[in-house]
């Protein structure tokens, strides 16, 4: 897949996550969880439209994976404080483990196409 065909399959993605939020954007946890997932996925996308290439990303991604998966499990034992909400760390790292594994998932799907 090439960096333009990359990029449009990562825009579907937030397309498809954007409505998600539309449909949960009055529950006060999985609207903040999708939020989330939204900001991961449009983080990603703009280092792809730089130039990023998906096998740079991917491997970010896979390192990254792992330390938010230490930090939801640490979340979840223990709730950092926040003014905001008790649980928002945790809320935002469900959404950035979720658009970690949509992206791994589409980036490995473009690797294997490249082999």
């Amino acid at each position: 897949m090439e960096q333009a065909e990359l990029c449009a399959a990562v825009e579907a993605q937030l397309a498809r996550s954007q409505q998600r939020y539309e449909e949960v954007q009055n529950d006060s946890f999985h609207s903040h969880v999708q939020a989330a997932e939204l900001d991961r996925l449009k983080f990603v996308h703009q280092r792809l439209q730089q130039g990023e290439s998906g096998a740079e990303i991917l491997a970010w991604l896979k390192k990254d994976l792992p330390e938010i998966e230490e930090m939801l499990e640490q979340e979840g034992e223990r709730p950092s404080f926040d003014w905001y909400d008790e649980h928002y760390q945790y809320k935002r790292l469900l959404g950035h483990q979720s658009a970690t594994l949509l992206l791994i998932g589409l980036l490995e799907g473009e690797e294997k196409e490249q082999q």
